[in-house]
């Protein structure tokens, strides 16, 4: 319980300073860190090594896991890296570690080919010597410390990240705080809020904070399905827009080591995917047409997960 009352000292102290807020900064973590959670629409499912996506820690996360995820966005445009490993397990705490990498590149910038003057441009005022190419990138590296309360399992991460867009760049740290609990053996809730605190500070002396997001997760076991879905919205009492988000997943048991999966996100659209074992590791793979940006790709994400502890040398 100390280092929530931390977290939340560290949260009040933060409106001490005066920081310019938004509702964006940190897209790195608002992506699916693995093809299990992309497939089920983002939504959370505990048996999963996304370490970024998830509330908290359980007795799936045991030492010695380590994950491996590749995607590809709007058919290459985007790519991204994520691995998670869990260094230790205590009695009721465990720690885990994840490396994250988005980028952007080869996509033409033609900020410097022509003067925007407020008219209609024409073919002879573009300089195409002047078209270079656009580079955008963020990488972190997640801690999450977890321990078993009386209220549940409850997570605690702390995300330092490395932000280049062009040739500016920007060092930044964001804090969450989360918790899960079973209600029984088919029904587990969590609650947690993400960037309950943040700053991004540019090379320009600008100094950003993004809003807290509060999210809302429920799990559901029937027979051979598993239900998942998450409820998010943006922590400001500013604004009059809500910036509400929901997430829903369905994971079919379909034989003993291979399972279906599929979800719907309001920001991914439709998601389909699959994973299986084979010689204790777990392969998944994931597939979002991008409806709602239809015409720049669709999406790919790819997952292998070993568990080190069963590997005999």
């Amino acid at each position: 319980m100390k280092l929530i009352k931390i977290f939340i000292h560290v949260f009040l102290f933060s409106f001490i300073f005066t920081m310019e807020y938004s509702n964006f900064g940190f897209e790195i973590f608002s992506m699916p860190a693995d093809a299990q959670i992309h497939s089920l629409g983002g939504s959370p499912k505990q048996e999963s090594m996304s370490l970024n996506n998830l509330y908290s820690l359980n007795s799936f996360h045991n030492s010695g896991k380590l994950s491996f995820s590749y995607a590809e966005y709007y058919s290459g445009m985007l790519q991204y890296f994520q691995s998670s490993y869990i260094i230790k397990n205590y009695k009721k705490s465990s720690f885990g570690i994840s490396f994250l990498h988005k980028k952007i590149d080869n996509i033409p910038n033609t900020l410097d080919a022509w003067d925007n003057i407020g008219e209609i441009i024409s073919e002879n005022q573009i300089d195409y010597s002047n078209i270079d190419y656009y580079d955008d990138q963020q990488i972190s590296i997640l801690f999450i410390y977890s321990f078993t309360g009386r209220v549940g399992n409850i997570g605690l991460k702390v995300k330092p990240i490395y932000t280049s867009i062009l040739s500016h760049n920007a060092f930044g740290v964001s804090l969450d705080i989360g918790m899960n609990r079973r209600i029984n053996d088919s029904y587990d809730v969590g609650i947690s809020i993400k960037n309950l605190y943040s700053f991004n500070q540019w090379d320009t002396g600008k100094i950003f904070s993004v809003y807290p997001h509060l999210h809302i997760s429920n799990s559901l076991k029937y027979k051979n399905f598993l239900l998942l879905n998450e409820f998010s919205t943006l922590v400001n009492f500013k604004s009059k827009s809500s910036n509400f988000n929901m997430k829903f997943g369905i994971e079919i048991l379909v034989t003993e080591n291979f399972k279906m999966r599929t979800g719907y996100s309001g920001d991914q659209s439709f998601s389909f995917g699959f994973g299986f074992d084979y010689n204790d590791v777990s392969y998944s793979y994931s597939y979002s047409p991008n409806f709602h940006d239809i015409i720049l790709g669709h999406n790919h994400q790819f997952s292998i997960l070993l568990d080190l502890s069963k590997i005999k040398l």
